[in-house]
């Protein structure tokens, strides 16, 4: 995920040098009800007041004012989704992935009417991921099935009709095809130049050109990114949420080539993090809860800091 507002974003247990330093309380973000199963992804409206939360295993998604409990916003199963992954709110419009069944569904984030369902063209073992929207309206979607990447034309947007088209299909070399997780987090840079995208089953990050498509792995030293999932890109400052239980920070090069992670960040409410997203001052993290049964808090509010 890319955020233009400036906003303030870490979260709690900083290390630094290996330093721990206090970590404050972490406040209950918000909740969503125990039949909503995986927690996949969080998004946020603009004032950093209102949250968004999909559920993979049901399809269900949740609504909620920072810091109280959610209550269903798009049933499951609704709209025939039964799993709903990667969200994001655009100009008043709430963004919806369908998963393996492949579909972009977009409503309107008031009232909850379904504007738009667009159906990927046909690839055998798609999984739609997560999703990354310019200002002019183009979305992109990587897949964590195989190593691809789609896309959405703005006209398609704004004429209601069409489909996702496979726009990038990159050479096993370059990106390899992983039984472990492919493509994942996606976050568009400032300059709107690049994508940069996560692979979960290795840990690579990835810099995409978008007006040539090139692929640049970005060289990460300071940490392994194994098992990553949503990611945070506030200006050069990438935040990528582990499903090990922490998110790791990085500061990115002025090419978005290279970047050291300077900062692991994690608090004991964590049980299998999937994705961030702004609130304010604050960062919202949904976690997904690994444990059968867990009730632990789903969504983190943590304290945020300069960028």
């Amino acid at each position: 995920m890319r955020l233009r507002e400036p906003a303030a974003v870490a979260l709690a247990f900083l290390i630094t040098a290996g330093i721990a330093a206090a970590a404050p309380p972490a406040t209950i973000g918000g909740s969503v009800p125990s039949t909503a199963g995986f927690a996949e992804s969080i998004t946020t409206a603009p004032t950093g007041k209102t949250y968004y939360v999909s559920s993979f295993t049901t399809g269900a998604v949740y609504k909620g004012t920072v810091g109280a409990a959610a209550r269903v916003f798009l049933a499951a199963g609704g709209n025939g989704r039964t799993s709903a992954t990667g969200l994001k709110l655009h100009h008043g419009r709430l963004y919806v992935l369908t998963g393996s069944e492949s579909h972009l569904q977009v409503f309107n984030a008031r009232s909850g009417h379904l504007e738009l369902n667009l159906a990927a063209r046909g690839q055998p073992g798609q999984n739609l991921n997560d999703l990354a929207i310019t200002p002019s309206g183009e979305v992109y979607i990587t897949d964590f099935t195989t190593p691809r990447i789609y896309r959405v034309e703005a006209s398609v947007i704004a004429n209601g009709r069409g489909t996702i088209t496979p726009w990038l299909t990159p050479n096993t070399s370059t990106v390899p095809d992983l039984t472990t997780g492919n493509l994942n987090g996606i976050a568009l840079t400032d300059d709107d130049r690049y994508l940069i995208v996560g692979q979960t089953g290795n840990g690579a990050l990835y810099r995409i050109g978008l007006s040539n498509r090139a692929i640049h792995r970005i060289n990460v030293h300071g940490a392994d990114l194994t098992g990553s999932d949503g990611i945070l890109l506030i200006g050069h400052t990438l935040y990528v949420v582990r499903h090990s239980n922490a998110v790791a920070v990085m500061r990115l090069n002025t090419t978005y080539t290279a970047g050291h992670v300077s900062q692991t960040l994690t608090d004991p409410s964590f049980d299998l993090p999937t994705s961030i997203a702004p609130a304010g001052n604050r960062l919202l993290i949904s976690n997904a809860l690994a444990q059968s049964g867990a009730t632990t808090i789903q969504i983190t509010s943590l304290p945020g800091g300069g960028s």
